[in-house]
């Protein structure tokens, strides 16, 4: 064999060698992310830094300046005018993570399940569903906002069991004001919602029942499943996975930007 193709067959194997690590390697996301696990008690948030490990970056240490507030945290969102806020899961307070510590931004009169900031319209949208109780039926949803400016909530939208199928716990984000709400079936559905109270299915997932979801300043949605791992879809295509923690649950995922 000549040093010519010696060389040739060496770059060949070589090119195998990284085409097999690149195909085993799991995508990384350049996002930073902001992470909840609702296990967790009392609650703390974990920032992952371009595809980094997690790591913890806030906790609710003292949780009783909150007041009567279950101190976990379900749910989390950002927006780079507005802030970082937190929300339990369990009873109606939205928090404010500010710099001088967390404080309770609003307190409604229903079980708020999940909050979004849409980046720069100064509110933060919430989903209000009461827990069934004694054998009931799980109730319809609402879409709140509150508005950070005038400081009070309005009704933004209805979300019904009907429209999504069931299974719908109040998990939800918003895109240029279109709903897209999401369930806890076994394989977890995505739904866009219209004005009028129409809706049609915008992804079906083979992963399991969908916990939490968010848009990206880029518009891809990323989506948490409760497992070790989180997921990114473009145009609603394929899943790829970004992110993987073995000791983790993922409950939820904001994009810090």
């Amino acid at each position: 064999m000549s040093f010519s193709t010696a060389n040739l067959f060496r770059t060949r194997n070589l090119g195998y060698v990284l085409l097999s690590l690149a195909l085993l390697t799991p995508p990384v996301s350049a996002e930073d992310l902001l992470l909840t696990m609702s296990r967790n008690w009392p609650g703390n948030l974990l920032l992952s830094e371009g595809g980094t490990a997690p790591r913890e970056t806030y906790r609710h240490n003292d949780y009783r300046a909150l007041g009567a507030n279950i101190p976990r945290i379900a749910a989390v969102t950002y927006g780079a005018r507005e802030g970082v806020f937190v929300c339990s899961g369990l009873d109606g307070a939205i928090i404010h993570l500010e710099s001088a510590g967390p404080r309770v931004l609003y307190e409604h009169r229903g079980q708020i399940r999940d909050i979004v900031v849409e980046n720069g319209e100064g509110r933060i949208y919430f989903s209000v569903l009461p827990t069934p109780r004694d054998g009931e039926s799980l109730a319809d949803a609402e879409i709140w906002y509150y508005d950070l400016r005038a400081g009070r909530a309005s009704l933004f939208a209805p979300i019904t069991q009907r429209m999504v199928g069931g299974h719908y716990w109040g998990t939800f984000t918003i895109q240029g004001g279109v709903l897209y709400a999401s369930t806890l079936a076994p394989r977890g559905r995505i739904y866009r919602i219209f004005p009028g109270s129409r809706s049609e299915l915008a992804l079906e997932s083979d992963v399991g029942p969908i916990t939490g979801l968010n848009f990206s300043p880029a518009g891809d949605l990323y989506l948490t499943f409760g497992t070790a791992s989180v997921y990114r879809t473009r145009d609603f295509g394929p899943l790829e996975r970004v992110l993987h923690d073995d000791s983790a649950q993922f409950t939820d995922v904001a994009l810090r930007h």
